[in-house]
């Protein structure tokens, strides 16, 4: 007697599949890292002006993702949503790297 095989599984460990999966990470990464940089320009070009105003030219300072989601600019918030959906997304792709 003949037996079943689920097409699914033998499609997700091949490695054109798998491989495409980790470039989608890869873009994935990419995304997370110009949305948080594109919420940081939002944030200093609308809310926080002021602070980034007298901020020496050259200056470094460590943006915590917990104080750029309590801006309160909803443009900023509206990115965080996104941000989210694809941190999420890339980490649900990654459980199925294998």
């Amino acid at each position: 007697m003949g037996e079943i095989i689920k097409i699914s599984e033998l499609y997700n460990l091949s490695s054109d599949y798998q491989n495409m999966l980790k470039e989608a990470v890869e873009q994935l990464e990419e995304m997370e890292e110009r949305l948080s940089l594109m919420i940081v320009n939002i944030a200093t070009s609308g809310v926080w002006k002021e602070w980034s105003d007298l901020m020496p030219d050259g200056e470094y300072f460590y943006f915590g993702r917990d104080a750029l989601r309590d801006t309160g600019d909803e443009n900023v918030n509206f990115i965080f949503v996104l941000m989210d959906e694809v941190i999420l997304s890339k980490e649900k792709i990654q459980r199925q790297i294998r």
